[in-house]
């Protein structure tokens, strides 16, 4: 008979919840969305009711990594198993006890496209008086099309944030929320910023031409019509060769050889050898002045 007692006993402290031993009277869930991730800051008041309070244990979202956690006299111990997060208090704690911690976890998932879901399955290992959940999207308020539970959203700047609160919590409770990201527009706008740098960059080409241009034909007065044409060619189109500027000119090979020579001489112009063929490019002497 005593050991049946003894058993039941043992039975009962072992699968006695740890609500018995203390309570909490605050549990708050503050979370930010950013991407993928879900970065949460855990406030937790935690109240003893019949004994000390040397431990305390949580579930955390899977895939959930912490930062910190501490209380209000400093940081704490703890260890992590799965999904469940065990406090340690370095002294027996008979009053009011104040935890924070950080944790950043994967809790959004994509559904198609352009869908996504936050997905939070809260799971308490104690009592709670009153808890509260706060979510932080950088959305659109018009891309959200699902909520649960249900509750009205405010939009601050350009984020949507949702707040949950329930009073004596006992059972887990599951929050989701479905939106859309529109990765079209984000397309569109690089598209427009890629455009914009584009068009800026011919127009600084043109107007950079322009100038060199007038410049280039200023230092040229010195130089009769047919030397202005081939420099001007060659200016036009670096590398170029005699024989399409003879093309081009409609001169005779003899007499475009004849000015190309005495242009090279004077510094004007300059042949570079490529092969058996020789490319044109302006001389130091323009360069210079």
């Amino acid at each position: 008979m005593k050991k049946t007692i003894f058993l039941s006993v043992l039975f009962l402290s072992f699968f006695m919840p740890f609500s018995f031993a203390h309570n909490i009277s605050y549990f708050e869930i503050n979370t930010n969305i950013e991407g993928s991730y879900a970065y949460s800051n855990y406030f937790i008041q935690v109240n003893n009711i019949n004994d000390c309070i040397s431990n305390l244990s949580l579930s955390l979202p899977e895939d959930s990594k912490l930062y910190f956690v501490k209380d209000q006299f400093g940081n704490l111990n703890y260890s992590l198993l799965n999904t469940t997060l065990i406090i340690y208090f370095s002294d027996c704690t008979y009053n009011r006890t104040t935890i924070m911690f950080k944790l950043r976890s994967k809790q959004v998932d994509q559904t198609s496209h352009t869908s996504y879901r936050y997905i939070f399955n809260f799971i308490p290992h104690n009592k709670i008086t009153t808890f509260q959940h706060i979510l932080k999207l950088s959305v659109n308020n018009n891309s959200i099309y699902f909520i649960s539970p249900k509750t009205r959203p405010f939009i601050r700047d350009s984020t949507v944030i949702f707040t949950w609160t329930s009073h004596n919590l006992s059972g887990n409770k599951i929050f989701l929320v479905k939106y859309h990201l529109n990765k079209k527009h984000h397309l569109f706008y690089i598209l427009i910023i890629a455009a914009f740098i584009l068009s800026f960059f011919v127009v600084f080409k043109l107007v950079f031409y322009i100038i060199s241009r007038k410049a280039m034909l200023s230092k040229l007065e010195l130089l009769n019509e047919k030397e202005k044409k081939i420099v001007m060619e060659v200016f036009k189109k670096p590398g170029i060769t005699q024989t399409i500027i003879t093309k081009r000119l409609n001169l005779t090979k003899s007499n475009i050889s004849k000015i190309i020579s005495k242009l090279e001489f004077r510094g004007v112009l300059k042949r570079k050898a490529e092969g058996k063929i020789n490319r044109l490019y302006i001389g130091e002497k323009l360069r210079k002045h």
